[in-house]
């Protein structure tokens, strides 16, 4: 298993010839190509790291410290992660157009993130060679410890 975080600014550029194009704008990155953009990365991660993702990710309007990020919501999904960056052309048309996609779970999160362009991202991605068993089970069970840990913490001030 392989964590990997991507934060940063989420921004829809053009790149040479390609428009519409997902990036990352973070403090030190403000030229961005064809290698440094977010789809072309996440397609080197899965190759590299495993197409079975658990992907958590969390937008706001301005940059937050991880310590802050726990207190919010993270999105989350679970499934089987697909990444394409590919630059076309055409000597028929003299066209050239990008695809660009991200897919967890059939979900286009690259279309998603775009909606939110300007606002901060901090996205988490686990990677994996072989899909996890029981997922959802093992989550349940670990709420239900956590509620019961809880109650119990609770239950010498209200008894």
């Amino acid at each position: 298993m392989v964590l990997k975080i991507y934060r940063g600014i989420i921004k829809v550029v053009d790149i040479g010839e390609s428009s519409d194009v997902l990036v990352l704008q973070t403090k030190d990155a403000y030229d961005f190509d064809h290698d440094n953009n977010l789809a072309a990365t996440l397609e080197r991660d899965i190759e590299q790291h495993g197409q079975f993702l658990t992907v958590k990710y969390y937008i706001s309007n301005y940059e937050l410290s991880e310590e802050a990020l726990v207190t919010n919501w993270l999105d989350q999904l679970e499934g089987i992660g697909d990444a394409k960056y590919h630059v076309h052309y055409s000597d028929y048309t003299g066209y050239l157009w990008t695809d660009q996609e991200f897919k967890v779970g059939g979900h286009d999160i690259l279309a998603e993130l775009a909606s939110y362009e300007g606002k901060f991202l901090h996205l988490e991605i686990e990677y994996n060679h072989e899909q996890r068993i029981n997922t959802r089970d093992t989550e349940m069970e670990n709420q239900d410890t956590i509620y019961d840990s809880y109650r119990k913490s609770l239950e010498k001030y209200f008894l």
